[in-house]
């Protein structure tokens, strides 16, 4: 069988699906590789196809590169692990349409982060900065990376509304980085009645929605993000829901219960920026 053809800009989603399920010949298998090591986007997609696979029980093959590569590139040929290629490139499609590739192409674009809490399909990590207090404060740069934001929250609206579940995972992440906080609770709470069952991915986002709104004095909010923050972490243990209920138990000023939650985190994650982070920004809160 002949093997799917690399397009000028990106691979192929049949590609990208041949190569999470290692079908590609050598030749192909590099080119896919030094794209990989370049392209965040299809990056973000096929370890984003990992994680799916995961999800739905699917099983496990790692893979080397075939020559010395750079060290990103090594890194994202080691994390692929998919086998059933359909399901993959269903996957993969969806990434590239009702998911969640233009919303990170423009949060690349950012040198900050503008929520402080995790979203639980996790972006690349970025500083965090506050809320600007007025327009005066706003940086050229940031505000085209806004416009950028709104621009891909505005498609996701139009596209994911009536979605599954997943696809409004995507719209509420969204709204939420550009701080339509509301609106992100809402569509979460509707993607949760889709889920038909507690996902610990949608709790864990609804208690960093929450956590957002509690920053501008919405009444009930921290108790909400405490709430789902505690429900997704009894459901799974993964560093972005850990994060979120540390900032839960502060932002309830429950000082023993958040001490306790930022070593749960590093217990998780040690050595990531995130966990540099929470060394250096939020354990120091306590000294």
């Amino acid at each position: 069988m002949t093997a799917p053809a690399i397009m000028t800009d990106h691979p192929s989603d049949q590609t990208l699906a041949s190569f999470a399920d290692h079908r590609l010949g050598p030749e192909q298998h590099a080119a896919v590789v030094k794209h990989l090591a370049d392209c965040g986007e299809c990056l973000f997609i096929v370890q984003t196809a990992q994680e799916f696979n995961r999800s739905e029980g699917g099983s496990v093959v790692q893979f080397a590169p075939r020559r010395p590569l750079t060290a990103l590139a090594i890194a994202a040929a080691i994390a692929l692990a998919v086998v059933a290629l359909p399901d993959v490139r269903e996957w993969i499609t969806y990434q590239r349409t009702g998911g969640k590739s233009m919303l990170v192409e423009a949060y690349s674009k950012a040198s900050k982060r503008p929520i402080e809490s995790r979203l639980s399909d996790a972006l690349p990590y970025k500083d965090y900065v506050g809320p600007k207090r007025g327009p005066e404060d706003e940086d050229p740069a940031e505000s085209l990376v806004t416009l950028r934001l709104e621009n891909a929250e505005a498609k996701l609206q139009e596209s994911n509304a009536n979605g599954s579940w997943r696809e409004l995972q995507v719209l509420a992440a969204a709204q939420l980085l550009v701080g339509k906080r509301d609106e992100a609770v809402k569509t979460l709470e509707l993607a949760v009645k889709k889920a038909g069952e507690e996902k610990p991915e949608l709790l864990n986002d609804l208690a960093a929605a929450h956590l957002e709104r509690a920053r501008y004095q919405a009444p009930g909010a921290v108790e909400a993000a405490l709430r789902y923050a505690e429900r997704a972490w009894a459901l799974e243990k993964t560093p972005e829901i850990a994060f979120n209920r540390a900032l839960a138990y502060r932002a309830a000023h429950r000082e023993a219960d958040k001490k306790r939650a930022w070593q749960d985190y590093l217990a998780l994650d040690s050595t990531s920026p995130w966990a540099e982070e929470v060394r250096s920004d939020y354990l120091r809160e306590d000294f």
